[in-house]
């Protein structure tokens, strides 16, 4: 049995990631941290420690970055 999962859905028509990141963080307090990573993305490391460093800067939008500072798509 697969255990419930975190994920939501949109119920309206598709109209991209903005626009359902912005209607799922709306339901949300200020102080909650939400995360949004691409699903074919490959983790090579626990992503913990990095999701903690951009909420402990307590920054409205943290993207992260690889090591040469190219965007992590």
């Amino acid at each position: 049995m697969i255990p419930s999962s975190p994920m939501e859905r949109t119920a309206t028509e598709y109209r991209g990631v903005g626009g359902i990141l912005r209607d799922i963080a709306a339901e949300y307090e200020d102080d909650d941290v939400l995360v949004a990573a691409s699903a074919a993305q490959v983790l090579l490391q626990d992503p913990l420690p990095l999701i903690e460093a951009m909420a402990d800067a307590q920054a409205d939008v943290s993207i992260a970055s690889n090591t040469d500072g190219t965007l992590a798509a």
